[in-house]
């Protein structure tokens, strides 16, 4: 039975990810996504009458497709029971719509359902996933698939989503899972690079990619979680040195942040060379401060500000080296973790 929500390792970090404020790009749905949530409960009662209401707030089939998505992640529940157990209920969206609970296969089902009714193309889309219990090391190769998700045809182009996701991530505990409900819009529309590294279709054709991938490539791909893209790292560079066997053998980690950075000079690399004399640049238009710390002997270095980009230069020690970010007068939290050797 197909089943899906992410990893018990990483649900700590990516609870606060999804926590976030919502990137410039979501805060263009803000209209749409309240019209999701505000959905009568008079008029949830099936498909066509949740699409009607849906489509009467839209002007676009861009709009049709978020409402959709945004709709579904926010009123329908992961079923734990159902997953924890393995006993689960029928899966079509009209049952879905009635229990308001569903796994994988009933939050696709029901968002191609939707999207149909609203006068869309949606596909529903069945491959391997680096999700809930995965641990790097996991073989796919030789498994049945373990996740569905959907893509939608909006103005000729194909957009990759995952409403699952998009409702929600779990944990472990004592050996079950339990999820939280959270909307979290990062996974409407994803990058294709950045959706690839996460999951993996049974068809090629929806990966989007130029060249196949073998799913043993996949399963040795390494994780790359979502903070990561935010703080603009890019996903199809990653995949590119990955294919061309230049991708360093550790990236540096990773953490959430709700304000709105880029890294510029930032290495890909997340293991560094002691000694080293080197350049930092970050470029954000809010008001922040940015500081990097990797001698413990020596106070960090504060990051200046000229405009919209902040700088450092310094030579580097053997121990972490920790980029952190705070608001002007609030506590700092890391961003950005290196190892110095």
């Amino acid at each position: 039975m197909v089943t899906t929500m992410r990893s018990h390792l990483l649900a700590a970090l990516f609870c606060v990810f999804i926590s976030m404020n919502i990137s410039a790009a979501d805060s263009t749905f803000h209209y749409i996504d309240s019209i999701a949530f505000n959905t009568p409960s008079s008029l949830i009662y099936d498909v066509d009458s949740v699409a009607a209401y849906l489509k009467r707030g839209c002007k676009t089939d861009m709009e049709k497709a978020r409402a959709a998505f945004a709709w579904e992640a926010n009123n329908i529940r992961y079923d734990d029971k159902g997953f924890n157990s393995g006993n689960l209920p029928d899966q079509s969206p009209t049952k879905v719509i009635k229990r308001r609970h569903a796994v994988c296969e009933g939050y696709s089902q029901l968002y191609k359902a939707l999207c149909t009714a609203m006068g869309l193309e949606a596909v529903v889309v069945t491959g391997h996933a680096k999700a809930y219990g995965y641990r790097p090391g996991h073989k796919f190769e030789g498994k049945d698939p373990n996740h569905v998700w959907n893509a939608v045809r909006v103005g000729g182009q194909w957009l990759l989503l995952d409403v699952t996701w998009g409702a929600g991530h779990a944990d472990g505990e004592r050996g079950k899972l339990v999820s939280l409900k959270r909307y979290t819009p990062y996974f409407f529309n994803v990058d294709k690079y950045e959706f690839f590294f996460r999951h993996y279709p049974v068809e090629q054709q929806w990966t989007q990619l130029s060249e196949p991938i073998t799913l043993h490539q996949y399963q040795e791909m390494p994780l790359v979680m979502e903070p990561f893209y935010a703080l603009g790292f890019s996903g199809k560079e990653i995949l590119t040195k990955y294919l061309d066997k230049t991708l360093p053998a550790e990236l540096p980690m990773s953490f959430p942040t709700t304000h709105d950075v880029r890294v510029v000079d930032f290495p890909l690399d997340g293991i560094l060379k002691a000694g080293t004399q080197m350049n930092f640049t970050i470029i954000s238009d809010e008001d922040i401060q940015l500081v990097i710390s990797n001698d413990i002997k020596k106070p960090p270095v504060m990051m200046q500000k000229s405009g919209n980009r902040y700088t450092a230069s310094l030579t580097l020690s053997r121990g972490d080296l920790h980029v952190a970010i705070g608001a002007k007068g609030g506590r700092f939290s890391d961003i950005l973790l290196y190892k110095v050797k």
